[in-house]
């Protein structure tokens, strides 16, 4: 899911590591991306994919 290019752009995700309640992404900034705008589309599609399993 997080390998689509659609979701991590030009970022590359180096590592990432899921916790009870939250997740950890190692997350290497591609040229011309926003901190912010990257993590907030790969929050969009956990939560989606979340509910989309659940529910």
């Amino acid at each position: 899911m997080f390998t689509r290019r659609s979701v991590i752009g030009r970022n590359r995700l180096l590592a990432w590591v899921l916790m009870q309640d939250h997740v950890h992404w190692l997350l290497e900034l591609g040229v011309g991306e926003d901190l912010a705008r990257s993590v907030g589309r790969m929050k969009a599609v956990s939560a989606r994919e979340v509910r989309r399993s659940t529910g």
